[in-house]
């Protein structure tokens, strides 16, 4: 991670599982709408619902499926920001920080949409500056 070696590997690990949990929950709207399940099956079936009930976007039934992996995404912030990495991989994990709108967003099938550009700039600069994600 920018030449920081394997001293930010651990770092690197979490900050991708935060940004890739997000994306799955931010992007849940988007694919259900083209009839295309992001949630495993088994979560899925453990709280009572099926692929259809995703196709339609009925927020209140599937944030029992969808707290599991929030759970896992906000974990992984929050070990990272309490992680020991080189300054130099600051830059290639800030992006980490971008994931917490995603998690914190409600799904909502009405508006998906991305983060405003100036926002996500704020976010990433904050980042940066004050090393938190």
């Amino acid at each position: 991670v920018l030449g920081a070696g394997e001293r930010a590997d651990d770092a690197a690990r979490l900050a991708g599982l935060s940004c890739g949990v997000a994306g799955h929950v931010r992007d849940l709207a988007f694919f259900s709408a083209r009839r295309r399940c992001r949630i495993p099956l088994t979560w899925l079936s453990a709280v009572g619902l099926n692929a259809e009930d995703v196709f339609g976007a009925q927020e209140t039934r599937l944030e029992p499926a969808l707290d599991g992996m929030k759970a896992k995404a906000k974990r992984a912030l929050s070990e990272l920001n309490a992680a020991r990495f080189p300054r130099a991989a600051t830059a290639a994990l800030a992006p980490a920080t971008l994931s917490r709108w995603s998690l914190r967003r409600a799904f909502d099938p009405a508006r998906p949409g991305a983060m405003p550009a100036w926002q996500r700039v704020a976010r990433l600069a904050a980042a940066n500056f004050s090393w938190r994600f």
